[in-house]
């Protein structure tokens, strides 16, 4: 892909298990990412941390929508901006309306 907003940089795979169905399945993320330059000698955000999203996803098995609450890891010197839902992996491109924050 061409676009810098598509790469492999910004994509993230996440598995969950599917309220839905009961079966786990693997969706793209694309995760809106800044990056900060610290202070090498300041201490602010050296650790790893969660931080929370609560999106929508659709079961591939069932064509249903359901909710999930997930973590991804901010490391040292990024800030996850805004996290989107593309699809099932393997599963197509099928986007669902999830950029809310």
């Amino acid at each position: 892909m061409s676009n810098d907003d598509n790469s492999d940089e910004n994509r993230d795979l996440l598995e969950i298990p599917c309220r839905k169905c009961g079966q786990k399945h693997n969706y793209l993320l694309d995760v809106e990412r800044s990056y900060v330059v610290y202070n090498l000698m300041s201490t602010h955000q050296m650790k790893p941390v969660k931080k929370t999203f609560t999106r929508i996803f659709i079961c591939p098995i069932k064509d249903q929508e359901f909710q999930v609450t997930f973590s991804l890891i901010q490391s040292f010197g990024t800030i996850i901006r805004n996290v989107v839902v593309k699809g099932v992996k393997d599963g197509g491109e099928k986007e669902t309306d999830s950029e809310q924050e």
